[in-house]
C-alpha cells in the first residue's frame, strides 16, 4: 500500500510518501509561511520526487487534530480536494497519536503535548504493549499543565514528553523526577509518522471518503470562547 500523508496541525507543515516498508519521500517546513503558502507545492514535489502520481496512492492520511484551527482546515481542504479529484479515501490520524509515533519503542509512558496557550495543552498518554503497538492509556483532551504533570508522576518507568508544549514548558518538566524530553528531531510533527500510523489505521478499516472527514478540536476556537465570555458577563 502507498499513501500520501498531510501534516498542517501545528507550526510544522508536512508531506510524505509511504509505502509500509519504507518512507519514499518526506518533506518537513517549520518555518514561519503559512500551510496555505506551502502545503500544495509540497504534495507536487513529494509526489515528482517519489516517481508516483496522486492516482497512484491507496490512500490520503490527514492530521486530525487537536491543533491549531486555521492549520487542522487547511491540511483538511487540501486531503479533502486531493481525496475527491483522485477518488482516493482519507485516513483520519489524530495528532497526538501521530506525535507519540515518533518515537521509538520504550517502555517509558509517551506523552505528547500541544501548547494551548494559557497553560493549557492538549494532551495523551499512550504506551507500546509487548507486541510493539501503541496503545492509549488516557485519551486526548485539552488539560492544564500541572493535571498533566500531576497524573504523569505515577507513570511506570517514568514519561518522555514530546511537542510544541513540551518545549513551551520544558523549565516546568525539569523540576519533575522521572520526566525526559525527547531529542528536537522527534519532539515535532512529522508528516511521515502521519503516513506510517495512517497505513495501520487503514488496515483497521478507519478510512474515510473525503466527504466523511472530520476534524478532532477538542474546545471551541479562541473567538466563539471570547465571545461566549462576553455574552455571559
Amino acid at each position: 500500500m502507498k499513501i500520501l500523508a498531510i501534516e498542517a496541525s501545528g507550526l510544522v507543515a508536512g508531506v510524505s510518501v509511504c509505502t509500509e516498508d519504507r518512507v519514499i519521500v518526506e518533506y518537513n517546513l517549520n518555518t514561519a509561511l503559512t500551510h496555505s503558502e506551502t502545503l500544495m507545492p509540497m504534495v507536487a514535489q513529494a509526489l515528482s520526487a517519489a516517481g508516483e502520481s496522486l492516482s497512484g496512492m491507496d490512500y490520503i492520511a490527514c492530521a486530525q487534530g487537536p491543533g491549531s484551527f486555521t492549520g487542522l482546515r487547511i491540511g483538511a481542504a487540501c486531503a479533502k480536494a486531493l481525496a475527491h479529484a483522485a477518488d482516493k479515501p482519507i485516513v483520519p490520524v489524530p495528532t497526538l497519536a501521530a506525535l507519540a509515533y515518533n518515537v521509538a519503542l520504550t517502555n517509558q509512558t509517551i506523552i505528547p503535548m500541544m501548547d494551548a496557550r494559557r497553560q493549557q495543552v492538549y494532551a495523551a498518554f499512550y504506551r507500546y504493549d509487548a507486541g510493539g503497538r501503541l496503545q492509549t492509556v488516557r485519551e486526548a483532551a485539552a488539560l492544564g499543565l500541572t493535571e498533566v504533570l500531576d497524573a504523569a508522576v505515577g507513570c511506570m518507568e517514568g514519561a518522555l514528553f514530546l511537542g510544541d508544549g513540551a518545549t513551551a514548558y520544558q523549565e516546568e518538566l525539569s523540576t519533575r523526577a522521572g520526566f525526559s524530553l525527547a531529542p528536537a528531531a522527534h519532539r515535532t510533527q512529522r508528516a511521515a509518522a502521519v503516513g506510517g500510523l495512517g497505513l495501520m489505521l487503514a488496515k483497521e478499516g478507519k478510512a474515510v471518503s473525503y466527504d466523511g472527514f472530520t476534524l478532532l478540536y477538542l474546545r471551541k476556537p479562541q473567538a466563539e470562547r471570547e465571545y461566549e465570555g462576553k455574552r455571559e458577563s
